[in-house]
């Protein structure tokens, strides 16, 4: 018994330290975040100057133009400097809990802070969140590195960073929690629930220290929608469906459009930074990831046609803007773009509840293209500060989460994830370092009452202990698994996420 206590007192010990990790990633990744959320802000201050002053003054456009060019030189050098810095940065944070990819945190900070800068500053419809989430990321894996941590509490500390990094951008720290276990680390555990709840609050407190406490989102929603009109949430949940697929298509058709540009790298994205010219010239409102067109949605009425149109014309833009391989994420035109079809079907029902249609189209619109219905639930809590449309909400999130699955459309990320891997030629057949994971055994499950040497475990894994409450097994082939069993095991690096994915067949109740 007292090795038992010795081996307890132990582990609640590193309990606290990897808590304490989590909150001082939560500062450092909290800190960048909003240091890059505040150079954004800055940058659409700038757009705004630009539009108002293009407006009346035609000659600036060929000074845009020139600069247009060279920042798209820039942007190419900082993409050359650190090859993984493009795009949202998800895919890459996804590939290297998977044990797929090392990168250099401080070469990935740099050039997607600055690499998306000036692009934000062209004008491009990408957003800061997915740019937020890599940058946490990185902030994660320089905390680990700095404090000499193993593998396993690196991953950690990475998934942390991600957590951290969206609840910075967005003042969701729920939400932050609950994409990390949805997207990035793709399972769940206390210990790891509560390191990211250490890091997320962390994060938030540090950006509403520097940014205050409002919502980033401020709707007024005098009229809800009543119960008899209900069945119009499943037809609007159809549209954003299917609209989601549509999106996934197009950005698969303009990525392989973008692979066969036979142009040489340094000239490869001035086609790509010139669209913004057009933009600017015939609808300036639509520059940027967005934040000038909510703001129109909510006080222009524009009509039914014109709102078609702008919806075309942004999904096209915000498609091409991200398929070029520039440092910006899609969440936040996602969002927009969910608010413009809101805002279309709001007019189409009744104008009364345009709002209400918006909050609905934004969190339907990311489910349907991310697949996690959660994480979009709890979003549009944090940014709105309403919780009154929870019903309604997780109605058209049920929706479009299923139908798009149904239609055999992959999840946004997974497929820029297999992009990544065939793009960089990322094999996964070596082993890699040594890490410890954890799996529960539920009730029902394929392995409950079984012994040791009854079940078929993947090759390649060790069992190392069993935690059962507050006893630790060291098991042997005859050792009965029950539920509530955690299951603590070693693997090779790059095979964790297979041997999870085999481990959850056995140990879930399917």
């Amino acid at each position: 018994m007292k090795n038992l206590e010795n081996l307890s007192d132990n582990q609640r010990i590193e309990d606290v330290k990897l808590l304490f990790y989590g909150i001082l990633v939560g500062i450092f990744a909290g800190g960048l975040s909003s240091f890059y959320r505040y150079i954004i802000h800055g940058i659409e201050h700038i757009l705004e100057i630009i539009i108002n002053f293009t407006r009346t003054n035609f000659y600036a456009y060929p000074i845009i133009i020139a600069l247009l060019v060279l920042i798209s030189f820039l942007v190419t050098k900082f993409k050359k400097f650190s090859k993984l810095c493009g795009g949202s940065g998800i895919p890459q944070v996804e590939a290297e809990i998977k044990g797929y990819i090392n990168p250099n945190p401080t070469k990935v900070l740099f050039a997607k802070i600055f690499g998306g800068a000036l692009t934000a500053l062209a004008g491009f419809s990408v957003g800061r969140e997915g740019p937020s989430i890599q940058i946490g990321a990185m902030s994660g894996k320089l905390v680990s590195r700095k404090l000499k941590k193993n593998k396993t509490v690196e991953k950690f500390l990475i998934t942390c960073g991600a957590s951290a990094g969206l609840s910075a951008a967005f003042n969701a720290p729920v939400a932050g929690i609950l994409f990390a276990v949805e997207e990035i680390h793709r399972h769940i555990s206390k210990k790891l629930l509560v390191v990211c709840m250490g890091a997320t609050i962390t994060a938030d407190l540090v950006s509403k220290i520097l940014y205050g406490t409002e919502t980033v989102f401020s709707f007024s929603l005098t009229e809800k929608l009543p119960l008899i009109n209900y069945w119009t949430l499943i037809l609007f949940a159809i549209v954003l469906s299917l609209l989601g697929v549509l999106y996934i298509f197009l950005m698969d058709v303009f990525m392989k459009v973008q692979d066969k540009l036979k142009l040489k790298q340094e000239y490869k994205m001035i086609p790509y930074f010139l669209l913004p010219i057009l933009i600017l010239a015939f609808m300036p409102n639509l520059l940027g990831g967005g934040g000038f067109l909510m703001k129109e949605l909510q006080s222009a009425n524009f009509p039914i046609y014109t709102l078609v149109l702008i919806f075309i014309v942004k999904l096209l833009f915000s498609i091409i803007c991200f398929s070029s391989g520039v440092p910006g994420g899609i969440f936040f035109p996602i969002l927009v773009l969910g608010a413009t079809i809101g805002t279309i079907f709001g007019k189409i029902v009744d104008p009364i509840y345009i709002n209400s249609f918006i909050i609905l189209g934004m969190a339907g619109y990311l489910t349907a293209i991310v697949r996690a219905p959660l994480t979009s639930i709890i979003l549009i809590f944090e940014m709105t500060g309403n919780l009154s449309y929870l019903l309604p909400l997780s109605i058209v999130c049920l929706i479009t989460y299923a139908l798009p699955n149904y239609l055999k459309s992959l999840p946004i990320y997974e497929y820029l994830l297999e992009r990544l891997m065939e793009r960089e030629n990322i094999a996964s057949s070596k082993d890699g370092e040594k890490m410890t994971m954890s799996i529960v055994v539920e009730i029902g499950s394929e392995i409950e009452n079984k012994k040791i040497k009854e079940v078929k475990f993947p090759k390649g894994m060790l069992i190392i202990n069993i935690d059962r409450g507050v006893e630790e097994i060291i098991p042997n082939g005859e050792t009965t698994i029950i539920n509530g069993d955690v299951i603590n095991i070693l693997v090779g690096e790059n095979k964790l996420f297979d041997t999870f994915n085999e481990l959850q067949k056995i140990c879930q109740n399917n």
